[in-house]
């Protein structure tokens, strides 16, 4: 498949942003208030009647659009532009950017996972003395028997010293 590298720079002028498809970096580059700044992804070159083609275009655009997050606003729409080419602006390339697939900026998921809460360990029963592979260690049933080698110790978190015991 080939892709379609959307190489414009775009970039914020002094005038505030007014139409979907307005390049922004802040929620204020986006005059209208019903707008918010946001991602636009999943576009598409368009062809000579302005209807998508098979062509992605393989970047991201940070973008005004109509803002989704705030009952009574509308939905996001769909908007077009054109790159005007190094050779005089004679070779225009039309592409086009579904509002399904923008994101306003503060709507976005946080850019990493929540941290996982660390592994509770035991604080009774390890370390007891056990007489078989049914003993329990203390009493508790997840622990069990068997032979501790080449121990480390540990420090109050967990981990390890690098001392040997």
């Amino acid at each position: 498949m080939k892709y379609f590298v959307l190489a414009a720079l775009l970039s914020s002028t002094t005038s505030a942003a007014t139409s979907p498809g307005d390049p922004c970096t802040t929620a204020k580059d986006c005059a209208d208030p019903s707008m918010c700044c946001g991602v636009a992804k999943g576009g598409f070159v368009n062809d000579s009647k302005g209807q998508p083609t098979a062509v992605p275009i393989s970047n991201n655009l940070a973008v005004c659009n109509k803002d989704p997050t705030t009952d009574g606003k509308p939905a996001p729409v769909d908007w077009i532009g054109e790159l005007a080419g190094a050779d005089d602006a004679k070779t225009k390339i039309p592409y086009g950017f579904k509002g399904t697939d923008f994101a306003c900026f503060d709507s976005l998921p946080p850019p990493t996972p929540d941290p996982k809460k660390p592994p509770t360990y035991p604080t009774k029963g390890v370390g007891t003395a056990c007489t078989g592979l049914s003993d329990t260690c203390g009493g508790d049933a997840t622990l069990c028997c068997g032979i501790a080698m080449n121990g480390l110790i540990v420090d109050d978190k967990g981990a390890s010293t690098g001392k040997p015991v």
